[in-house]
């Protein structure tokens, strides 16, 4: 029974791990908003997880690394296949440009694991929020045509801007607040979010993506 109840946390790690591997085969075969919906549903494997380690005080190293394999499944090398298999038919060999992403998830995860854990805090922007901007990357250019424009350079710009500054913010030491369901106004937050979402697509995770950036300088001098 312990045995059970110690493996549920990795059980659900697990599942995030599959999320990820499922969102790549999605995004190879052009479904990029069902690849997009199974990186969130890892996402929300990925936060449950620790809740329920947590909860069962079942926290372990063993935990510790398989929860970073499944973020560096599903929010580096899964978001940067879905936006690579979109982005090689446009900007061809400057694709591979975005295979960076993974790379640097993987660092900050190395980082992460090395240093002492702060229950309140992260050090540099979580790898999610950024895998989930990059995931959502293809099915948003294509649901609002962007591609139908003159300005595709200016997007793949913006594109390869987003990569150097989330690149930036994972490995920078600035502070950014975790979620609490403890929190009333990180569950307002969270709230507001998805109905967003759920009303106006994806194309709210870029501003959603620009306020997370920022609250460390909003809540610093708030």
């Amino acid at each position: 029974m312990n045995s059970i109840k110690k493996n549920i946390p990795n059980i659900v790690t697990i599942m995030n791990l599959i999320s990820g591997c499922v969102a790549v085969v999605l995004a190879s075969r052009q479904s990029f908003g069902l690849a997009f919906l199974f990186i969130l549903l890892g996402a929300f494997f990925d936060f449950f997880d620790g809740v329920l380690a947590r909860l069962l005080k079942t926290s372990s190293e063993i935990g510790k690394q398989l929860d970073s394999f499944a973020d560096l499944t599903s929010f580096g090398i899964a978001p940067a296949l879905i936006c690579f298999y979109l982005f090689e038919h446009i900007i061809h060999g400057l694709a591979f440009i975005i295979l960076l992403l993974p790379a640097i998830v993987a660092f900050r995860l190395s980082k992460f694991n090395i240093t002492e854990s702060n229950q309140k805090t992260f050090s540099g922007m979580p790898s999610p929020i950024v895998g989930i901007l990059f995931a959502s990357l293809p099915y948003t250019i294509l649901s609002n045509e962007f591609l139908q424009s003159p300005s595709v350079s200016i997007l793949m710009l913006v594109v390869l801007f987003s990569l150097l500054l989330s690149s930036f913010v994972m490995l920078s030491n600035v502070t950014y607040t975790k979620l609490k369901l403890s929190n009333k106004y990180h569950i307002i937050i969270l709230i507001v979010s998805v109905i967003l979402l759920y009303y106006f697509s994806t194309i709210v995770l870029l501003p959603i993506y620009i306020f997370y950036l920022l609250s460390p300088i909003v809540i610093k001098h708030a």
